[in-house]
């Protein structure tokens, strides 16, 4: 008969000592402290999020705008019921071609009787709006463009004190 290999009963293991386990922090706080270490990108990483950001906030800025009236006044105002409306910036009037000459009031009324879901003020800022980067005369000289410029700046300003041509 074959001789059978004798073990030694298995370890309990072994008593473990405080200081074995002093030493060592808990996994809570060692996660902690890695919370509070900041890791700086490359410059070149850091220009790509940067890039990122700021196309998110083109998007954003985009979206707020597909949502306003404001979209559905340039497709249906300026790229339609606008098209063939002239300007005497000087008389400060809207050369409508069925109607005649209005002023920037009756011009309001008139769009709102058409889109009643137009509020009055938004036809109002859209037609300067519109006076400042939209109308395009045909025929002008570059002396005669110029003057228009001035004459719907000060126009604008004397509907909305204080704003420019971009704000």
């Amino acid at each position: 008969m074959a001789k059978r290999a004798t073990t030694k009963p298995a370890a309990k293991g072994r008593p473990q000592t405080k200081s074995s386990h002093a030493s060592r922090k808990p996994r809570k706080q060692q996660e902690l402290e890695l919370d509070y270490i900041e890791i700086m990108p490359p410059p070149h990483v850091q220009a790509y999020f940067d890039e990122l950001l700021a196309a998110d906030e083109l998007a954003q800025e985009r979206a707020a705008f597909n949502a306003s009236p404001w979209l559905d006044m340039l497709c249906k105002l300026g790229e339609g019921l606008l098209t063939d409306v002239g300007l005497d910036a000087r008389q400060r009037k809207f050369l409508w071609p069925k109607i005649g000459p209005l002023d920037l009031d009756q011009s309001v009324r008139h769009i709102n009787q058409q889109y009643p879901d137009f509020p009055k003020e938004s036809i109002k800022e859209f037609l300067i709006y519109w006076i400042q980067n939209d109308y395009e005369p045909k025929g002008y000289s570059d002396a005669q463009i110029d003057q228009l410029e001035r004459l719907t700046a000060q126009w604008a300003n004397d509907v909305y004190p204080g704003q420019t041509r971009h704000s």
